[in-house]
């Protein structure tokens, strides 16, 4: 084989490895921790499931998470929290599958590392308690285990002193990565829907400008905070429901960057987006992933409240 020829075969084995790789640190793979205590992990390179368990069979002889025939009251396991320096995610377990007759359970965190899932850490949460606590992680960290009955998360921001085009002060959190947070503005009209990101560190507020029909719930930040993915949902004239069209906004500007339609979504969950740029669906363990044509910085995405969202975190490995 020539010297070219052999460069040239060379050059395309290269691209084609490099359509199936991503780049150190780019946070690939996607967990999802069910309310079963199962982890799926999805890899969002190849769009595909790639492994599935049950926690339950990562605890070794001693039984930590309860063995159950039928549906119970409540979850096996609540929160996902990830320890990025520690490689591990800890997540809170129930220790009775069913309530004491006092309506209360006892909890435990437990550590699992990650990428095998094998269990490294356990500590109480907390006994005979109405509610499972919260899991938070520090600066540091460090994770603290927080009640139920004093978690209060921000849902609102003080905007005295950001910059921008005019608009009401009274908003309310959606999303937050890193120092940015989606915001739903109020301006006195209930059919009204304004949507903006501040930048904390910044002192910025940037409108994003003609969003197509939507709701609140239907609105999302990427990882980092620089764009926002708005889900149209129904459009003059028509039923409200999904219609599978997704519209991306720079958040440099407020302006739309992108726009695609994927009619197989719109009886599917929106799930997170993951930092090589991928919208991902679900329903059970059916995923779903949308290339939106552009990459984000690999920062967790955190909301006020998750409830109908499984626990989930991206990681490199």
């Amino acid at each position: 084989m020539s010297q070219p020829a052999l460069f040239l075969r060379l050059f395309v084995i290269a691209l084609l490895c490099g359509a199936s790789a991503a780049p150190p640190g780019s946070d690939r793979f996607l967990y999802v921790v069910g309310c079963d205590a199962t982890v799926s992990k999805l890899d969002t390179v190849l769009d595909k499931t790639i492994d599935s368990v049950d926690l339950a069979t990562r605890t070794g002889e001693q039984r930590v998470i309860p063995e159950v025939a039928t549906v119970v009251d409540g979850c096996l396991s609540y929160h996902a929290v990830y320890d990025r320096a520690a490689s591990r995610f800890d997540t809170v377990v129930p220790l009775q599958a069913d309530p004491k007759p006092n309506g209360t359970r006892d909890y435990r965190v437990l550590g699992f590392s990650v990428p095998d899932l094998r269990l490294d850490m356990q500590r109480p949460a907390g006994n005979s308690l109405p509610a499972p606590p919260h899991l938070e992680i520090e600066r540091a960290g460090r994770v603290t285990v927080v009640r139920a009955r004093d978690w209060a998360p921000r849902t609102e921001l003080d905007l005295k002193g950001f910059a921008g085009r005019g608009g009401p002060l009274r908003n309310r959190i959606l999303e937050t990565s890193g120092p940015r947070d989606l915001l739903r503005l109020f301006n006195g009209r209930d059919d009204a829907l304004t949507i903006a990101v501040a930048d904390r560190d910044r002192r910025t507020l940037t409108i994003l400008h003609d969003i197509p029909v939507t709701t609140a719930r239907n609105v999302h930040l990427a990882p980092g905070g620089q764009a926002v993915l708005v889900e149209e949902v129904g459009s003059i004239g028509m039923p409200a429901g999904k219609t599978g069209r997704l519209v991306l906004f720079d958040v440099a500007t407020g302006d739309a960057v992108s726009d695609v339609t994927e009619p197989a979504i719109k009886d599917l969950a929106f799930l997170a987006i993951s930092p090589n740029g991928k919208a991902i669906y679900h329903r059970n363990d059916h995923y779903r992933l949308i290339s939106l044509g552009r990459t984000f910085v690999p920062v967790a995405v955190s909301r006020p409240f998750s409830d109908g969202y499984p626990g989930l975190f991206f990681a490199d490995r």
